[in-house]
């Protein structure tokens, strides 16, 4: 386990007050806008002052490794190239976003950061980036583990960063937690109820472009009693086959997805049986976001250490990907074709491994690789490979026409 940072005493920038949380929110205070929009310069100054400077196509800038932060850049730089992010971070709009009265959140503080990092990445004026002090704010702000200088998962720093970047622009000043309690007779209905509740809880532009919502029915063996739980999350993480040398990204779906029956330890607490039972539990999607985030999980915890599944995984690069087939039978007619956009690749092993990208830019239409400061040209045939480990996918025909 490691070892929780000491948090700084001094932060690196000035920090927005803490609000007065009797008063209504509407717009952010101006003051509040003042110290944002001052965050943001500070970081945009700071990016022209220490980075490479020079005249490139807009996207193919890099991001110089800060020691063991190559897990940090990759993330970047599929976030950076999420066209749907990129409308909502930009100079001109994002502040508009923020709820300072939000106490999860960081009053914007991170939001204006990660907006100066990909205004200056699409600004055309860097070779490459040195983003020192994002990751400082980060580690104040966010999660001091994880900006330590050690190497760590990429798709933690991913959950971390959408996160506080969610909560910056929570909507919902208070948030309170509700439990749920649906039989599922009649799922619309229940669906309907859940999405409002969930919506007093949890609002936001960032959660608009990443949020699936998942539905799963226990069903008990004996009364045949039923319970429905919706579930949010902002990605998939799908298990890898043992015993096979190559699968394709649709057989993984369709495993993560397929009915299971809990029986022994795990079996379901039925409420009308009153008693542990066997249960059959069936999961499925029931609304699909803009941008799905596919997490292939590689690494398994075995005899004490972590091992590293390599297998060839085969997917969607150049057509469509199909979810259909993973939704819920009732679940509203939506769109569920989506187009690859970035990769995250990890080579070697968890603690001794480094990270890359491959990206396609929205404006050249060119896949691009991404070795930290490094940015060239790739072949598509090259896209798969053994170390595919997180796949974007937007349902927004932003790259090929729609079939």
């Amino acid at each position: 386990m490691m070892k929780k940072s000491k948090k700084k005493e001094t932060r690196p920038i000035d920090r927005p007050p803490t609000p007065d949380l009797t008063k209504k929110w509407a717009l952010q205070s101006e003051e509040n806008i003042k110290l944002i929009k001052q965050v943001y310069l500070k970081c945009f100054n700071d990016i022209q002052k220490i980075s490479l400077t020079g005249n490139v196509r807009s996207g193919y800038t890099g991001l110089f490794n800060i020691r063991n932060t190559c897990f940090m850049n990759t993330t970047l730089q599929a976030l950076f190239n999420t066209p749907q992010l990129q409308a909502i971070f930009t100079s001109a709009d994002f502040f508009e976003h923020i709820n300072e009265l939000n106490t999860k959140g960081t009053k914007g503080v991170i939001s204006a950061c990660f907006s100066a990092l990909l205004d200056s990445v699409w600004s055309g004026k860097f070779i490459a980036i040195r983003p020192e002090l994002f990751l400082k704010v980060f580690a104040s702000e966010v999660c001091a583990d994880l900006a330590d200088k050690r190497q760590h998962d990429a798709q933690e720093f991913q959950i971390y960063l959408l996160n506080a970047l969610h909560e910056d622009m929570n909507k919902v000043a208070k948030p309170e937690p509700f439990e749920q309690n649906y039989d599922g007779h009649d799922l619309a209905k229940n669906a309907e109820d859940y999405k409002a509740r969930q919506n007093r809880f949890s609002s936001s532009p960032v959660n608009d472009v990443f949020n699936l919502r998942t539905v799963s029915q226990l069903s008990c063996s004996v009364c045949r009693s039923t319970s429905v739980t919706f579930e949010e999350m902002n990605q998939i993480s799908v298990e890898l086959p043992q015993e096979t040398s190559s699968s394709r990204l649709s057989e993984c779906l369709a495993q993560h997805f397929s009915d299971i029956t809990l029986v022994g330890e795990n079996c379901w607490n039925c409420p009308t049986c009153k008693k542990p039972q066997a249960a059959n539990r069936d999961t499925k999607i029931w609304e699909l976001p803009p941008v799905l985030v596919i997490h292939l999980k590689r690494f398994s915890w075995n005899g004490g250490i972590f091992t590293k599944n390599e297998m060839m995984i085969d997917f969607e690069v150049d057509g469509w990907m199909n979810m259909e087939p993973y939704l819920h039978s009732k679940a509203l007619k939506q769109k569920s074709t989506y187009s690859l956009y970035a990769i995250t690749n990890h080579g070697g092993t968890l603690n001794g491994g480094h990270y890359t990208s491959f990206i396609r830019n929205r404006l050249t239409h060119e896949w691009l690789e991404f070795d930290d400061e490094y940015c060239t040209a790739i072949s598509p045939d090259l896209l798969k490979s053994k170390t595919a480990f997180i796949l974007y996918y937007t349902n927004q025909n932003f790259f090929t026409g729609h079939p």
